[in-house]
């Protein structure tokens, strides 16, 4: 199956993404929160290949004590945090990571996310 960041805007409104412009001489490059607004203004330009756009994530590893006492992790998911993309998550849980703009779905890997800590 094919990842596209279309498939996955809308579960992070409110993360911040990177937009490169492709229609510029010089590469431009921009910041920006996805908003209701924004949202289908990302999609068309993706949709007419004017822009590149990837989403900055924190990576699971990078949660902090906190966080896992907020999610109420159990001993399986605990011992799972290793390779968390192999835990099952409870929706609220899931709603809880998305709202904290982590990387559920190992976006990472495929080059669809930057992470926090990266340049860009």
């Amino acid at each position: 199956m094919n990842k596209n960041i279309k498939d996955y805007l809308h579960l992070y409104l409110g993360s911040e993404y990177i937009i490169e412009y492709s229609y510029v001489k010089k590469r431009k490059t921009q910041i920006n929160k996805i908003s209701y607004g924004s949202y289908y203004t990302i999609i068309k330009r993706c949709d007419a290949g004017f822009s590149t756009v990837k989403l900055i994530l924190r990576p699971l590893s990078d949660m902090t004590d906190e966080e896992r006492n907020e999610l109420k992790l159990n001993v399986v998911q605990g011992s799972l945090l290793e390779n968390p993309y192999e835990i099952m998550w409870t929706p609220e849980q899931v709603r809880v990571l998305l709202s904290k703009h982590f990387d559920l779905f190992n976006l990472h890997e495929i080059g669809l996310c930057l992470y926090k800590n990266e340049k860009v």
